[in-house]
């Protein structure tokens, strides 16, 4: 699904570069007689690595990314490792 720049906001999941992105951050600036300019501060979901962007005008558009949710218990940490349940099985 594609969405405009309008329909941002903090928690949405967007795909930029074939990666999940989480918005953490947004603002839209509107200057006189100029496009918008939108900051957007974005999360990684693979690596958490935090990026910021900026866009111009009011043609941007994303796609959702398809990144689906479970409720899960964590259980224990190893070293770089997280173990979780599933609590619905």
């Amino acid at each position: 699904m594609v969405i405009n720049v309008g329909e941002l906001k903090k928690g949405i999941t967007i795909e930029l570069d074939g990666q999940p992105y989480q918005v953490i951050d947004y603002s839209s600036q509107k200057m006189q007689a100029r496009a918008p300019t939108v900051k957007l501060k974005l999360k990684e979901l693979k690596t958490g690595r935090s990026i910021e962007k900026a866009y111009n005008g009011f043609a941007v558009k994303f796609n959702l990314a398809a990144v689906e949710t479970k409720p899960a218990q964590f259980i224990y940490r190893e070293d770089k490792d997280y173990f979780f349940m599933d609590s619905q099985t």
